[in-house]
């Protein structure tokens, strides 16, 4: 939000299920005047979701994020960041164990989903 392209930022809840979700994902409504929003608008209207340009958009918008969001044009138009739990956690944790006032850190527990599982 403190990127003056960016309208309005909201949290897309992943549907209910019995695990945690795996990702956090938000869309962006980017103002129509900025440059950001040109560009979305126009990948959006080629039917594109990424392209090299987007990818460096979500990297500008997202300076500093470690891990960096994957990122990608929905269909409304709308530039939609996705960040990865388990990835956030585990560069938390490395950033803890590298301050002097912090004797160890590790996750309590991660949970992914088993590949195949339910189908």
């Amino acid at each position: 939000m403190r990127d003056p392209a960016v309208r309005k930022a909201a949290r897309v809840d992943s549907p209910k299920t019995v695990l945690p979700a795996a990702q956090i994902t938000l869309a962006l409504d980017l103002r129509r005047d900025s440059e950001a929003g040109k560009l979305v608008r126009q990948t959006a209207q080629a039917k594109r979701k990424t392209t090299k340009e987007v990818e460096a958009l979500v990297a500008k918008l997202c300076v500093g994020a470690d891990p960096q969001p994957s990122g990608h044009v929905s269909n409304r138009g709308q530039l939609v960041l996705t960040v990865d739990i388990a990835a956030l956690t585990l560069d938390l944790i490395e950033r803890l164990k590298r301050r002097p006032d912090v004797e160890y850190a590790q996750p309590s527990l991660i949970v992914k989903p088993y590949p195949g599982a339910g189908h």
